[in-house]
């Protein structure tokens, strides 16, 4: 197994060297900069994920014992451990978790009967009772949700009132954590989905709140349970804790529209496909809605615009991003200009946060680029389809932006390359 690029096989070579010269007796390194710095550099360096990066102090250590210095020693042990990771975690029994988690939302009795449920890559999440879930959890789980105190200490968040509803879903792991990594990403995508369909083309009138935009915060805390045991593990997020968030109303309406959005992204997207740019897009979309403040609000609205438009492929350069997101303005029928000056300025702004720390932001700057965004966004839903790949997204960009002569140029070369490659056959 290679580690290393052939040009940084010399620097990981030396980096082995200080760190097995550097080990203490116990198998350790002092605490100072040059140690912490190379104990990360040696992974950095590698084509190995972060991850992995106890497995390199496990073979340095092996090394150590064995009186072993060598990059290519090294390389031979780490691909020995990494097998023996891989046996063991295969080996590991998988448990089935259910996820409890509080959300603030009102819904009629007549709805509640129904058993509302919203399907989103792959997973299920249901609006369960508080009744229901006391039932689920035991004694134990009921008695922690039924003190105020004692639930406090468990989520370790300052706990006012448990909420009359939760989500609640399932997944399989070996731990809560492992688990709740197959759920995560549908969960935030389902927050997207639900801010998306409830404040679409929204704006904010306040001029000096500084309350997170969204109708479904980010939780502080949340319940994992294992069906075969009694105590459940009470989960913590390290959050923005929102106490002004208010319950938004669940309508049978809302949840169908909910529903019918979220129907798109019933399963997991494959890579690179356009559905999967909106399944990240919606989690970048609640993100910024999560933010209290506003330029960190902005600047998650300038992340969600920099996905939409592909802005890797060419830098991430603000007048790029600005020229794909003014397209959508002329799409949907604004006059004039559109919100062409208006992004102009933004992109200015958004250098000024980035570059010099300046945080001149307003709720209006927000809402425009949210605006934008989310026209941008409701064309990735309408083509979705007809351009099924980020790869179509990235050359129906480039090749509008192109002009007549240019298209009817590519046009004659594409028909050329094709009866070209039929003579081939």
């Amino acid at each position: 197994m290679k580690l290393w690029k052939d040009s940084d096989r010399g620097a990981a070579q030396e980096l082995i060297g200080w760190l097995l010269s550097a080990m203490e007796d116990r198998g350790g390194w002092s605490i100072d900069w040059v140690n912490m710095i190379a104990i990360d550099e040696l992974p950095a360096l590698s084509s190995q994920p972060d991850s992995l990066k106890y497995l390199f102090n496990q073979t340095l250590r092996e090394m150590k014992n064995e009186g072993k210095r060598t990059i290519d020693d090294f390389e031979a042990m780490f691909e020995l451990s990494l097998k023996g990771a891989k046996a063991s975690s295969r080996s590991q029994s998988t448990n089935s978790w259910q996820f409890f988690i509080p959300i603030n939302v009102h819904i009629a009795d007549t709805l509640i009967k129904t058993k509302p449920r919203v399907r989103i890559l792959g997973k299920v999440f249901g609006f369960t009772p508080l009744k229901l879930v006391e039932r689920r959890l035991g004694q134990s789980g009921k008695q922690t949700l039924r003190s105020r105190s004692l639930l406090r200490i468990r989520t370790r968040t300052k706990v006012s009132e448990v909420p009359s509803m939760f989500l609640s879903t399932s997944a399989n792991g070996s731990s809560w954590h492992d688990a709740w990594k197959e759920v995560e990403s549908a969960f935030d995508a389902l927050r997207g989905m639900i801010e998306l369909t409830f404040d679409f083309f929204g704006f904010k009138l306040l001029s000096e709140d500084q309350g997170a935009r969204c109708v479904v915060p980010h939780p502080l805390w949340m319940i994992a349970h294992q069906p075969a045991r009694d105590s459940p593990e009470w989960i913590h997020f390290i959050t923005d804790e929102d106490s002004d968030s208010k319950p938004f109303e669940l309508t049978s309406k809302r949840l169908i529209g909910i529903q019918k959005n979220a129907a798109v992204l019933a399963k997991k997207p494959k890579d690179r496909t356009t559905l999967s740019l909106i399944a990240n897009c919606l989690r970048l979309y609640s993100q910024a809605m999560d933010a209290r403040f506003p330029h960190l609000s902005f600047l998650g609205f300038w992340q969600l615009a920099e996905a939409i438009t592909n802005a890797e492929t060419f830098g991430g350069k603000t007048d790029k991003v600005v020229a794909r997101l003014d397209w959508h303005g002329a799409r949907i029928g604004l006059k004039g200009s559109g919100y062409r000056g208006i992004l102009g300025r933004l992109a200015a702004k958004r250098n000024a946060i980035v570059h010099r720390g300046i945080h001149d932001i307003r709720h209006n700057d927000i809402n425009a680029i949210k605006f934008a965004c989310e026209a941008a966004l409701d064309w990735l839903f309408r083509e979705h389809n007809s351009l099924p790949t980020i790869f179509h997204i990235e050359q129906y960009y480039r090749l509008r932006e192109m002009s007549v002569s240019d298209i009817a140029a590519v046009d004659v070369t594409i028909s050329r390359l094709k009866k070209a490659r039929h003579k081939a056959k």
